[in-house]
């Protein structure tokens, strides 16, 4: 048997099997075979890549997608790593993953926008539903050649936020592509992921003035102590109310909150 023939105590071999829509992960010790079997996201094959660029280019604020495949391939069969010598068998673009490059952890970050309980972005989105990769805010042009001034979704993934709610004031923020099986993939998707408790986004293009009132009266609300869903409810009667043009739901609808 292979198990007698090239493991012992200290050795287990994975195994991984490229499917259509999932990854079989194989784990065989000497007295057992352990099969799990993981959704494949439709943005596996980019953080793949994204992880190898990182790599090359020496880019080490994306080199954190280390960390998130490692969840991906490792984490869900950890209770069978039980050994000091892994034996890994890739399949499909996995053969170009260096797996004891993979993170086990990334560091909290700890200054900076990104430990602020409320996180605004009042902007220009971009939202593409067909790739949603191509999704992005505009933000300021920087100072590095390198930098293009749009936040893209492939490095929302990569932010550490600590925040409670982050609030995305700009056009669609909460739409995507729908995949079956996975939901909704786009920019609300990766901010989950990087540690947002909480997201406001908006479902079409927002009128500025109905908008900057609502989402002034909605943070009045939650400093008087309300929650998050009662206060953009409150917010949203209170622009509705406050005069007839208002009242229609293109001007008060299209906020919507998501999270815990």
């Amino acid at each position: 048997m292979i198990q007698e023939q090239i493991l012992d105590a200290e050795a287990r071999l994975v195994e991984y099997f490229w499917g259509q829509d999932s990854i079989y992960i194989f784990v065989l010790s000497p007295d057992r075979l352990a099969v799990t079997t993981v959704r494949k996201d439709s943005l596996f094959e980019r953080q793949v890549s994204q992880l190898r660029g990182a790599i090359i280019e020496r880019n080490y604020d994306l080199y954190t997608e280390a960390y998130w495949l490692y969840q991906y391939l490792l984490q869900p069969v950890e209770s069978h790593l039980t050994a000091s010598h892994l034996i890994i068998i890739p399949d499909g673009s996995l053969s170009y993953v260096p797996f004891e490059a993979l993170l086990t952890h990334v560091a909290t970050a700890t200054a900076g926008l990104k430990d602020y309980r409320y996180v605004h972005f009042a902007t220009h989105g971009l939202v593409n539903e067909s790739k949603p990769e191509l999704s992005g805010l505009i933000l300021a042009q920087g100072n590095q050649s390198f930098e293009d001034g749009i936040l893209y979704l492939g490095e929302i993934y990569n932010l550490n936020l600590n925040a409670d709610l982050v609030v995305l004031s700009a056009y669609k923020t909460g739409l995507g592509k729908i995949a079956r099986g996975e939901g909704l993939i786009g920019l609300t998707r990766g901010f989950l992921y990087a540690g947002a408790n909480n997201l406001l986004v908006s479902l079409w293009q927002v009128n500025d003035v109905s908008s900057s009132n609502l989402i002034v009266d909605f943070y009045q609300q939650l400093l008087e102590g309300q929650s998050k869903s009662g206060a953009l409810r409150e917010a949203k009667l209170r622009l509705l109310e406050s005069h007839t043009k208002y009242a229609k739901p293109y001007y008060w609808a299209p906020f919507v909150l998501v999270g815990k």
